[in-house]
């Protein structure tokens, strides 16, 4: 099952791009991205520093699989 931000179409259509596009994508509507998942492999994230302009996504063979939520 593929997660999606409920309501962020505009957010949602990186799922299937590589890195870049998706760095690229939400760059035009101002938001960044943070990797918390590469490769089945979790990566340690401090949940200290939430940022609603950033998108937590999961990445497959450099690929965006998943999103993760804001923050």
């Amino acid at each position: 099952m593929i997660n999606k931000i409920h309501g962020e179409p505009h957010i949602n259509k990186i799922i299937g791009m590589t890195e870049k596009e998706a760095i690229d994508q939400l760059k035009k509507i101002d938001k960044t991205m943070r990797v918390v998942n590469r490769d089945g492999a979790s990566i340690m994230v401090s949940g200290m520093n939430d940022n609603m302009n950033r998108v937590n996504v999961f990445v497959s063979n450099g690929v965006i699989s998943n999103l993760d939520g804001l923050g």
